[in-house]
């Protein structure tokens, strides 16, 4: 870290300057393909200049992803570089739909409500990834959800989902926030942003195992005799997966596998906010929460982020 720099400034300088380096290869990579320098006068089937280039961004919640993009977006702009932030949060099913998917698999925990691989519209987030794709195109006129032409450049309207609405529960917003041209990166940011399905034999066994360990844990452990909600320490960790049903598990996988092959395909580059301790990701979303109820807005109580951030 440099001198009077903050732990979220580092993390911002650290990404944009990693996506600099990202368009200065790419930059360098097309110059000599138009100079027939990179195959010897034949065409390696590049990507057009006029596509952004699309970054990929993973944290847990809490790990600083909108703070982190908003800084990257400033540090990118002092250096004449135009980007949006497309979070996979905004894609969450409306809460009729969420509610629908809820119903739909009442044994599965990992379904009832947002979160989880399987409450995103995948259809919405590829269709809107492919349009912000052509935003510099201004020959593209196809009319594609969330596209649109205005003042001759392209306009690509983004969903908004309100974490606040039905009591926490969250809903899409009527409103959108716009995405114009010209447009040298997007940044995609989501908890489970780059994350694969597992085998599901692998995973078959893997869950066997945390079932062994689980075991082995709570018989060598006594209960807690705190009645206010509790964070868990690292050792307990495994019993939040090992106490679903695989069969949820393996449902969650194969959604996780239908988000990387609508997705991934559109990702140019994958960058990680990795915290050192994961159980933080209990205090920074009860702080969250905390912080919406104090603004008079609809939040999860205390009891429901321990639930929502175990599942």
């Amino acid at each position: 870290m440099e001198a009077g720099e903050d732990m979220s400034a580092y993390k911002a300088r650290l990404v944009a300057s990693h996506i600099e380096s990202l368009l200065a290869a790419r930059a360098a990579g097309y110059s000599a393909v138009r100079r027939g320098e990179s195959t010897g006068g034949k065409s390696t089937g590049g990507k057009s200049t006029g596509r952004p280039l699309f970054v990929g961004m993973q944290g847990p919640q809490g790990s600083g992803k909108t703070t982190t993009t908003a800084a990257v977006q400033q540090r990118l702009a002092s250096r004449g570089r135009t980007s949006a932030v497309f979070s996979l949060d905004d894609l969450y099913l409306r809460h009729a739909d969420l509610v629908a998917v809820a119903k739909a698999h009442p044994a599965n925990a990992l379904l009832q409500g947002r979160g989880q691989p399987g409450t995103h519209d995948v259809e919405l987030g590829t269709s809107l990834l492919r349009s912000l794709a052509r935003i510099n195109d201004q020959a593209d006129g196809n009319g594609s959800e969330g596209a649109s032409k205005g003042d001759g450049s392209s306009v690509v309207h983004l969903p908004c989902f309100d974490k606040s609405l039905h009591a926490g529960q969250g809903d899409r917003a009527p409103s959108t926030t716009s995405v114009r041209a010209p447009l040298d990166v997007v940044i995609v940011e989501g908890w489970c942003m780059g994350f694969v399905a597992r085998d599901p034999a692998e995973l078959s066994r893997h869950y066997r195992q945390l079932l062994s360990t689980s075991s082995a844990s709570a018989s060598s452990s006594s209960p807690s005799s705190s009645s206010a909600p509790s964070l868990p320490s690292q050792s307990s960790s495994p019993s939040y997966t090992a106490r679903h049903p695989l069969e949820s598990l393996l449902e969650i996988n194969e959604r996780l596998r239908g988000y990387a092959e609508a997705w991934y395909g559109d990702i140019d580059a994958f960058v990680q906010l990795r915290p050192v301790r994961l159980d933080d990701v209990f205090a920074w979303r009860l702080e969250a929460e905390r912080a919406m109820r104090a603004q008079g807005k609809g939040a999860m109580s205390d009891d429901e982020v321990h639930d929502f951030v175990a599942r």
